[in-house]
């Protein structure tokens, strides 16, 4: 089937009428002609000058015949053949000649310019700057290699590659991530549409640390693949477990690099494994991310005018089908699937599977994946993530039935004697009936070996490339639009050294902590203490007494450093809470350090940009593992309170979500909050916003219900004085405001019952319409007089108000 035109023949025509593109004796006018440049603007550049010309030349579709009727043209006259043709000039290259060292592919740019298109490639900038950047001594060594048809761009640092290594024997996986929206095209006239950055991740804690990148026009399999077996030549490692998006170019030339076989050979690879028919599986794993699959299904055309429920079902059905791994629980899964999708009506056998299915898909492990899809999807990263998965995918037929189609083709007919077809008025139609979607539903169902868990891996995350895509975006904070290549080349970088910069730290730390703060065991209990020189140290006895305090002073603080980054890189590094907090705990912390843990733990919270629910379940478990934690926390909660104005806002609301996930979670003690006081001589904007996220964070937790009446409690009547005050009227005033402006109406409410238990009402100002009064509104503590003052125009061009409060 020929490729669909990316402009429409008729939207061409019709912008040639426009414009006279044959000269006086009925010639078609040079390709140099402005005239091809003001055609390619009025078709919004979406066709490239070049291509223009030779549509309208070779008179593709009678375009030429059509254009020369337009404009009555039934003469040609020919050109003199004794005007010579301009011979073909060779572009100038710099005076420093460049060493291509093999970092530009085999066509070469400049030789296949004629002389009618040289002129329309001479304001290249950016490919220009990207030429004097492949020969400068900063890049080098980074930018490897440089394609023009279609444009690429290769490199990576050479640090990279030692941090694959030493990240290859930890972690199992590797991700490969394309991001979108981040790099412009080249140039204006430069035909290279979308570029697209190709990158292969490994995900550490809350950082995706990139091993290798090319920023490309290309979505080939080809082109990706030469681009992968360019990074094994240098990096000579091969991954044992790759997670790649749902693209099927991106599929086989990841096969093809690290199995040297197609998807589709790879993928029955696996299925004959699971038949048990071989023993061996390929030496790399490849697993579909979830998301990314998810999110081609869901941009499925044959979905364009089914019911929302009805598509939700099947999209369930499908994260339901990827966590299975068991053979025999799948293949019962996918009958009840196939069975609701064919069959027209109920019956009981279809009412069964149904009722089945569904009590599978309302399960929390469901429905957390579906608030992650949303999460991801819907996100400030969505667009840039996944825009290049949601593109049309380049099906390629099988040349004929395969075991896969023919295991999935017989599940399909099983469930289809199921399926009742018998027409009568009194049977409930099937709201699941679904046919239309089964020829895509069949495809999907036969790579099934790739995207379920019945291939076991080591790394269980099935959504780890859109974890990394979102946690690298994260980190591209600077890029708010579109920048051109070489500047983005610049910048990205620059990002990646600082990662590389920060990775040797967490590494140095981790070595540096063996002679600094050592695991000593007393008793078999392992326990976490200062270390000791080694004896086989040369020491300068003779200098030994002119140490200063200052020296000694330093070296604790060394220490306390050491200590806090061994702390903050045990944190990154163990992603499950529960490892992170035995690993710590099991080394007994010296007295005195676990004011340390918890400020470090906090400092890391704080930091972050985004709020991770990892950071509340570990200060959690710590709090409930011992009483010391709980009393470290309440003792930083004041400090950080009296000097909250210290902080940035990213800091605080982090601070404020971590200590209401404590307070959510009985971890630490409600009279915490005794000292947040709403009244205007303590509060301040800062203070407000801290207590507006700890309240929304134990509403979100709670419930309005549940923290009413735990605002409620006797116990904690004068515990809660501040954040609910009676005896003033206007600090009541200010905090119903304050409860209202947050949309925690439950607490106002709370507060104003309160209020009217004492018997005091709020205090409210009236104003009369005469030029001067006097109002008074009197309670208990204070009396309230406004004042209005009017004076002639000519001293006052508006009314002066005075609001006067005579304390008691």
């Amino acid at each position: 089937m020929p490729r669909k035109a990316r402009v429409p023949f008729e939207t061409v025509l019709e912008a040639l009428k426009t414009i006279r593109v044959f000269n006086e004796n009925g010639n078609l006018k040079k390709q140099n002609d402005p005239i091809w440049k003001q055609a390619h603007d009025l078709l919004n550049k979406e066709m490239h000058v070049h291509s223009l010309y030779l549509f309208v030349h070779q008179n593709r579709h009678n375009v030429k015949t059509l254009l020369m009727k337009h404009f009555n043209i039934t003469k040609v006259i020919p050109e003199d053949p004794k005007i010579k043709k301009r011979k073909r000039i060779r572009k100038k290259l710099p005076q420093e000649p460049i060493v291509y060292n093999g970092k530009w592919d085999e066509f070469d740019f400049y030789e296949s310019l004629d002389a009618n298109n040289e002129d329309e490639y001479k304001d290249l900038t950016d490919f220009n700057s990207l030429l004097s950047m492949v020969n400068s001594t900063r890049y080098r060594d980074i930018i490897h290699k440089v394609g023009v048809l279609p444009f690429s761009v290769c490199y990576w640092h050479p640090q990279q590659i030692n941090l694959c290594k030493d990240l290859a024997k930890t972690q199992s996986a590797v991700s490969f991530i394309v991001l979108n929206n981040l790099i412009k095209d080249i140039t204006e006239d430069f035909d290279s549409g979308n570029i697209f950055l190709y990158a292969l991740a490994f995900c550490k804690g809350s950082t995706a640390i990139p091993l290798t990148q090319m920023m490309s026009s290309s979505t080939k399999s080809l082109d990706i693949q030469h681009f992968l077996s360019l990074w094994m030549e240098s990096s000579v490692f091969t991954p044992s477990e790759m997670v790649v998006g749902y693209s099927y170019n991106i599929l086989d030339a990841v096969s093809m690099s690290f199995n040297t076989c197609t998807f589709d050979i790879y993928n029955k690879s696996c299925f004959r494994y699971l038949m048990k028919d071989m023993s061996d599986l390929p030496p790399t794993l490849i697993r579909i991310d979830l998301i990314t699959l998810i999110k081609v299904v869901d941009a499925w055309p044959c979905f364009n005018d089914i019911l929302q429920a009805v598509k939700d079902f099947y999209l369930c059905s499908i994260m339901y089908l990827s966590k299975l791994d068991n053979l025999d629980e799948f293949r019962e899964a996918v009958l009840s699937v196939l069975t609701l999708c064919q069959s027209p009506f109920q019956s009981n056998q279809t009412e069964a599977r149904r009722i089945s299915l569904w009590e599978h898909l309302t399960t929390d492990s469901i429905q957390e994946m579906n608030q992650k899809y949303i999460k991801y999807v819907t996100g400030r990263n969505g667009s840039s993530s996944f825009s290049f998965f949601i593109k049309e995918q380049e099906i390629t037929a099988s040349n004929g039935p395969h075991e896969i189609y023919d295991y999935i083709n017989q599940l399909k007919l099983e469930a289809f004697e199921m399926c009742d077809f018998d027409i009568d008025s009194e049977k409930v139609p099937n709201s699941y009936y679904c046919p239309i979607i089964m020829d895509n539903l069949m495809q999907l169902l036969t790579e099934f070996p790739s995207w379920t868990k019945l291939i076991q891996m080591k790394n269980k995350c099935s959504t780890l490339v859109s974890m990394c895509s979102s946690k690298h975006l994260n980190a591209l904070t600077e890029v708010k639009e579109p920048v051109n290549s070489p500047q983005f080349l610049v910048y990205h970088t620059q990002k990646i050294e600082k990662i590389i910069l920060v990775e040797k730290n967490v590494a140095g730390s981790k070595k540096s902590v063996n002679h600094v703060f050592v695991v000593e065991t007393k008793n078999n209990v392992p326990q976490l203490a200062p270390s000791t020189p080694d004896v086989n140290e040369d020491v300068n006895d003779e200098n030994a007494d002119d140490m200063d305090i200052t020296n000694v002073e330093e070296n604790q603080e060394l220490d306390l450093l050491t200590f806090k980054n061994t702390i903050r890189s045990t944190m990154h590094s163990l992603k499950e809470f529960d490892n992170c907090v035995e690993y710590i705990l099991d080394a007994q912390l010296q007295p005195g350090q676990e004011i340390l843990v918890t400020k470090c733990l906090l400092d890391c919270c704080a930091e972050s940009k985004i709020y991770e629910s990892l950071f509340g379940m570990i200060a959690e478990r710590f709090c409930k593992s011992s009483n010391i934690f709980s009393s470290s926390f309440k003792q930083i909660f004041e400090d950080n309170y009296n000097t909250i104005e210290l902080l940035e806002n990213l800091e605080i609301k982090n601070l404020g979500r971590i200590f209401g996930h404590l307070l959510s979670s009985h971890a630490i003690s409600w009279e915490i909050l005794s000292i947040c006081k709403l009244n205007q001589r303590d509060i301040s904007t800062s203070k407000k916003m801290f207590i507006r996220v700890i309240l929304r964070e134990l509403s979100e937790k709670l419930g309005m219900y549940k923290l009413q009446e735990k605002f409620r409690k006797r116990d904690y009547k004068t515990t809660f004085k501040g954040l609910f005050p009676t005896n003033n009227s206007r600090d009541t005033n200010n905090a119903i405001k304050f409860y209202e402006s947050i949309s925690l109406d439950g607490l106002a409410d709370l507060l104003k019952e309160e209020n009217s238990k004492t018997g005091e009402q709020p205090s409210t100002l009236k104003r009369t319409e005469s030029n001067e009064s006097i109002h008074a509104v009197a309670s208990e503590e204070d009396f309230v007089i406004e004042v209005r003052v009017s004076k002639p125009k000519s001293m006052l061009e508006e009314e002066i108000k005075k609001v006067i409060v005579v304390k008691k």
